[in-house]
């Protein structure tokens, strides 16, 4: 692993908000891996020992160099001890449960990027923020729509729209209120550093469909592997997108270590897409790997693909610099998730 300078000193604290998640666990073992410690917060600290115990994890807890801390996005200055003396911030933590009235979701989403704001805001070892976002902010997947994502100024408006329609609020309303939360709680970051005119590095970290090695039950609460999930069973219900960008969640982590650490990312929303990809393409994989089980026939019409412009694409430079490869391959984000489900004997492997 290449040295390269880091904005914050090699030793400094970083905290990492929903740290026993999917992609907050592994932005752990990538801190790590580089010489950081580690504060996570969590909601729950029995049900989160597993990563204190994980076999890469433990050795740095024995040091001192992690800790686990109960916070709580939804509850007022609950964060005010958890930022004490971090350098760096990477706030992943979303709303625990999906609902579909924006009056209650996009409020409460916009709260627990904000609360985390404030708290940091009052801690002047503070340098770096780095805010966990979705492709799905910028825009909806539609395949052939070459459009421009830019920094700063391209956001789902449409999302917004379909979120504020009139009620009934039922459950084929939950996704785009889930998006819509994500824009507004985007927008409200970069609107609180500017305003406070706060002295740190912002950043944004948007991938759109995260897979790959889980590592805890509660990873499955992540819609992407449940999705597999129905995929390698032949539940094609909610399978309707028809193409979407993957990316592994250890190239997901590593570039929100890369957002906090180098020194020259700065007010950057990073869309992290490794490449676009088909439910065929995943069946593809799926017959490959796993020749026992019969699946269902493509159903993907045609071959769809994702050809949005980005605007300084970095995301592929970053993963270059700071782990000296490319992207994780479709292959192995999908096969390790249904390892980890056959492994855990939630699926059959015939």
């Amino acid at each position: 692993m290449s040295e390269h300078p880091t904005a914050i000193p090699k030793g400094s604290w970083v905290l990492v908000t929903a740290a026993n998640g999917h992609t907050g666990s592994h932005i752990v073992f990538e801190l790590l891996k580089r010489d950081f410690k580690v504060r996570g917060t969590v909601r729950d600290l029995e049900s989160s020992q597993w990563l204190l115990e994980d076999d890469f994890v433990s050795k740095y807890a024995e040091r001192g160099h992690i800790e686990l801390v109960v916070a709580d996005t939804t509850k007022p200055h609950d964060f005010d001890r958890a930022v004490q003396g971090v350098a760096a911030v990477i706030h992943v933590a979303v709303i625990g449960d999906l609902v579909p009235d924006p009056n209650v979701a996009i409020p409460a989403t916009i709260e627990s990027a904000l609360s985390v704001c404030r708290a940091a805001a009052k801690e002047p070892s503070v340098k770096r923020f780095v805010f966990t976002s979705s492709f799905w902010a910028a825009a909806f997947p539609v395949p052939g729509v070459g459009d421009t994502i830019t920094n700063l100024d391209t956001w789902n408006d449409a999302a917004v729209q379909a979120a504020w329609a009139p009620p009934p609020y039922e459950s084929d309303r939950i996704m785009p209120v889930y998006f819509a939360a994500k824009v507004e709680a985007e927008k409200a970051v970069w609107k609180f550093v500017k305003d406070e005119k706060l002295p740190w590095v912002v950043n944004s970290v948007s991938p759109c469909v995260i897979l790959g090695d889980l590592r805890d039950d509660k990873h499955l609460r992540s819609v992407p592997p449940q999705l597999i999930e129905q995929l390698y069973l032949g539940n094609l219900e909610k399978l309707q997108t028809p193409a979407m960008y993957y990316s592994h969640v250890t190239d997901v982590a590593i570039i929100h270590v890369a957002a906090a650490i180098d020194p020259e990312v700065h007010g950057r929303r990073i869309q992290v897409l490794a490449a676009s990809f088909t439910w065929n393409d995943c069946l593809d994989i799926l017959r490959s790997a796993y020749p026992n089980r019969n699946f269902v026939d493509n159903f993907v019409s045609g071959d769809p693909k994702l050809i949005y412009n980005i605007e300084n694409d970095i995301a592929l430079d970053l993963l270059q610099k700071w782990a000296g490869r490319g992207w994780i391959s479709l292959e192995a984000s999908v096969t390790e998730v249904v390892d980890y489900l056959i492994n855990t004997k939630r699926l059959g492997d015939e």
